[in-house]
């Protein structure tokens, strides 16, 4: 009866490691399908901006920038988001992701 293809051929053909190879049979053989496709995140992430502050940001960051500053930083489109109450609370890499989204260059 005929096994198939060798971890080294296997390895080959996927330009993959035979520890790789290993660590997929083993994870297949205790977690099944989770081996092949990952499992979903406990966790609901809630986005921190709705469409609305979203429109907010885009004019914010395509407004003037402050004085003495040539264009807006993240930090300083975080900063003004909250002063302006848009939002309660932002990261920056929120600001990131949002203006990559559209993308939106700042310069």
């Amino acid at each position: 009866m005929d096994a198939g293809l060798t971890k080294t051929e296997i390895g080959q053909a996927l330009d993959v490691t035979i520890n790789t190879i290993t660590n997929v049979c083993r994870s297949f053989q205790t977690q099944r399908l989770a081996a092949v496709e990952r499992k979903k995140p406990n966790r609901e992430y809630e986005h921190s901006l709705d469409g609305e502050a979203e429109a907010y940001l885009i004019a914010i960051a395509c407004s003037e920038p402050p004085a003495g500053r040539e264009r807006w930083t993240l930090r300083m489109l975080q900063a003004e988001m909250v002063k302006r109450k848009y939002v309660d609370e932002v990261s920056h890499e929120t600001v990131r992701m949002a203006l990559k989204k559209t993308n939106l260059s700042r310069g």
